[in-house]
């Protein structure tokens, strides 16, 4: 975890994001080969099966180990919670939000969340520490985890939806292809592969919390783009690669900063709270913007509920961008000293 650990994220956050880009267009290309579903899904089985070896003789183990036993009760609660709660909120368009199926999934899983915070509190050897979330510094860049992670997923359907739209027959859009959208994804992929890789030495250049802040700036300033300018595809796709750029620096940035405050016998559930924070954002903002959409329908779709998803994820990351200034990090990583502050 060291000065180590900038590096060694963005480098993993890299490789990750270059691996979801080929694997999305290999799985496009088998697909349309076969045309059959099936050999497109054994494709990762494989890959996975082949990662295995790499695990067993390259990984070392680690030498750090945490007394106590395995907390099996708070680990059942906190996985019934969250499969309650995000699965209410995923599909709560579908059911309706005043379903009873809707509102006893996410009462009953925000109770069960409850009792955890209460056991977890009470246990010898809890399987989260919740004072490290409170007082280790480590619960604000996970509420940037968050609030990132509701922005990035939470537009990307209604950004999409958007560059196909037809402008001659729904009156806004750019009218691409499913295969020239392809673009979108792969000019994002290309800036957050770019930032993903130097975040480590920009967070060294001008600071840990001074980099979330531009971060969060630059996917806000994409975002004010869509909203001044997309009827124009110069601007769109400019605005995909600043998203990008932003979520580059985000993704490679916010983990480091979890590791380095994260007691050493806590980083792997650290780190596990920063992926479950990510993806409960990803369930919760896709339910909340396709909410927002549907009941911003008057007589057909308008520009209007692209606008407003836009202008919330924006204000979105306005809001991570201030918390990042907030976030505890070594002085090292702002001003070369070598404390917490």
């Amino acid at each position: 975890a060291g000065e180590s650990s900038g590096k060694a994220v963005g480098s993993l956050v890299g490789s990750a994001t270059i691996g979801g880009a080929l694997g999305g267009i290999g799985a496009g290309l088998v697909l349309q080969m076969f045309g059959d579903l099936r050999p497109t899904l054994w494709i990762p089985v494989a890959v996975i099966a082949a990662c295995i070896p790499g695990l067993i003789f390259f990984v070392k183990e680690t030498t750090v180990r945490s007394a106590g036993g395995v907390d099996w009760v708070g680990a059942s609660l906190l996985g019934i919670g969250l499969l309650l709660t995000l699965g209410a909120f995923a599909n709560a368009p579908a059911w309706g939000w005043t379903d009873v199926r809707t509102v006893s999934g996410i009462g009953t899983g925000i109770v069960i969340l409850i009792a955890w915070v209460f056991v977890e509190n009470r246990v010898r050897s809890p399987l989260v520490d919740l004072a490290v979330l409170t007082k280790g510094g480590v619960g604000v860049p996970l509420l940037i985890a968050f609030l990132g992670g509701a922005q990035f997923f939470g537009s990307t359907t209604a950004t999409t939806l958007f560059a196909l739209s037809d402008p001659a027959v729904d009156g806004f859009g750019l009218g691409f292809t499913p295969t020239t959208a392809g673009l979108i994804v792969i000019l994002t992929t290309g800036g957050t592969i770019a930032t993903a890789f130097t975040g480590d030495r920009v967070a060294r250049a001008i600071g840990m919390r001074a980099t979330i802040f531009v971060s969060g700036m630059l996917v806000a300033g994409a975002y004010l783009l869509l909203l001044l300018w997309s009827s124009s595809t110069v601007v769109f796709l400019t605005a995909a690669v600043v998203t990008g750029l932003g979520n580059g620096l985000l993704l490679s940035v916010v983990p480091a900063a979890i590791v380095r405050v994260a007691p050493a016998d806590a980083v792997g559930i650290a780190s596990g709270l920063y992926n479950t924070a990510r993806a409960a954002a990803g369930a919760i903002a896709g339910a909340f913007f396709a909410f927002v959409m549907a009941s911003l329908v008057v007589g057909g779709p308008t520009v209007v509920q692209f606008t407003a998803v836009w202008a919330i994820c924006g204000g979105i990351c306005i809001a991570f961008a201030i918390l990042g200034l907030f976030v505890r990090v070594r002085s090292s990583d702002a001003n070369g000293a070598p404390v917490q502050s």
